[in-house]
């Protein structure tokens, strides 16, 4: 299901879906017109369709760049507080832009859910084809790890990082051992908020202040986590723990140049805004009837729901 001006507004916009998988077409969001092949192909082809059309036009300087432009920078600004911030412990934003300043192009950089998935969605840029590796819509917890180190032996001339949170590494560190035992140097940098926070800020926004359950790993009101690179070192790998903004960028280095299985364990701000994403979707999640105006707001999202 979708909901309009989510990501898409269907009326008026038509979609025309291309996929290798023609199950894929349409399973979604409905198509004005579907096309089965490869993407390479499809691409080719419909290049060639459109500069039949008519000459190639000069899009250069036109509005309709401008326009887009404006947003890119209306973007920007809206996001450089948080990726700009001198705080202890450091943002999300600020840890990613130490990060992408450190990784060369060709890096590839997996994520599997949460707060840091969308927030590289939004945040990071990449440059070159296959680089970014995600779960995507599924938010498969545990994948990101273990996907960096078949991409390290896909491509062993390039680094692999798995930017995680720590709810999300923890379901596979294990795969820590399988790292050591096949010498494969891939990276995992965790970004650990102590707790599921991107739960946490689901549940504020559908419920509100004090609605918050079992999404915080604390004891009696202080936050618990374990040492996770203390852990990695007891796997054998590589492990260090950092938390101001100026660490970030020579721990990833210091990884990277190793040689070695890694994990750079960042301790990260755990307020709203500081730890996640700037844009988030819209999410199908029932209220209850004691919140009559969350409650009122909620099926009027249902209803614009399309199925």
């Amino acid at each position: 299901s979708y909901r309009p001006g989510e990501s898409l507004s269907i009326p008026p916009t038509r979609l025309i879906h291309a996929d290798i998988d023609p199950q894929e077409i349409g399973k979604n969001y409905p198509v004005a017109c579907g096309l089965v092949g490869d993407a390479k192909a499809i691409l080719a082809g419909l290049l060639a369709a459109v500069r039949a059309l008519a000459p190639a036009r000069a899009w250069a300087g036109s509005a309709y760049v401008r326009e887009i432009a404006d947003q890119v920078t209306a973007w920007q600004d809206r996001s450089r507080a948080w990726r700009e911030c001198d705080s202890e412990p450091v943002t999300m934003g600020r840890a990613i832009a130490e990060i992408r300043a450190v990784l060369p192009p060709e890096a590839v950089v997996t994520t599997s859910s949460g707060n840091i998935q969308a927030q590289v969605f939004q945040e990071m840029p990449f440059r070159l084809p296959r680089t970014y590796l995600s779960a995507g819509g599924f938010s498969t917890m545990g994948w990101a790890y273990p996907a960096a180190l078949g991409a390290r032996l896909a491509r062993p001339e390039a680094p692999a990082v798995a930017l995680v949170g720590d709810g999300d590494f923890l379901m596979t560190i294990q795969e820590l051992a399988t790292a050591v035992q096949h010498h494969i140097p891939a990276v995992a940098v965790v970004f650990n908020n102590v707790g599921w926070q991107a739960i946490r800020d689901l549940q504020l926004a559908a419920y509100g202040e004090g609605t918050v359950y079992a999404t915080l790993f604390e004891r009696e009101g202080q936050p618990v986590t374990p040492c996770i690179a203390d852990a990695a070192r007891a796997f054998g790998a590589l492990g260090v723990r950092v938390s101001r903004p100026g660490e970030v960028g020579p721990a990833l280095r210091l990884a990277l140049e190793s040689g070695e299985p890694a994990v750079v364990e960042v301790m990260v701000d755990r307020s709203p805004g500081a730890s996640g994403g700037l844009a988030p979707g819209w999410w199908d999640v029932p209220v209850p009837p004691s919140l009559p105006e969350r409650r009122a707001a909620w099926e009027q999202g249902r209803r614009e729901e399309r199925v």
